[in-house]
């Protein structure tokens, strides 16, 4: 990403500007960077017109393999982040959601890049016939031999 961050071309922000940087304590900024929870738009309700209004919150991923963290983090409001690109934010939730693909998108069985056009039926069949196999190790039977 360092390459990415100076910017070749005066119209294009760089990336190591205050604007994507985000103030956290060490411990949680620990958790964000191992992509256990990311900072997402949550509705908070409707108004008249039936429009919801939404504010940043925190998900946390996989919340039933840290309990405690998740029962003080999960779904609460963040404090107002002024400053903050939001694009910074959206960046950091494409990178946990990609983290926890079982297989990158982009690149073929060949090794060929491949472009493809899928809607919105066809991308969640992909996600799910990816995500039907259990990505955990399945324990091998053992084989006592002829053991008496």
């Amino acid at each position: 990403m360092f390459r990415y961050g100076v910017s070749p071309r005066p119209e294009v922000e760089p990336i190591h500007v205050l604007r994507n940087a985000l103030s956290l304590r060490s411990d949680i900024h620990i958790v964000f960077d191992q992509r256990r929870f990311v900072i997402v738009p949550k509705p908070l309700s409707s108004d008249e017109t039936g429009r919801a209004n939404y504010t940043l919150a925190v998900h946390v991923f996989s919340p039933s393999s840290s309990t405690q963290f998740a029962k003080f983090y999960h779904h609460i409001a963040t404090q107002p982040l002024y400053g903050i690109s939001l694009e910074y934010i959206f960046a950091r939730f494409a990178w946990t959601v990609f983290a926890y693909s079982a297989q990158p998108l982009w690149i073929a069985q060949d090794g060929e890049l491949t472009v493809k056009d899928y809607n919105g039926d066809q991308c969640t069949q992909l996600y799910q016939s990816r995500r039907a196999r259990s990505l955990s190790a399945s324990k091998r039977k053992r084989d006592n031999g002829n053991v008496v």
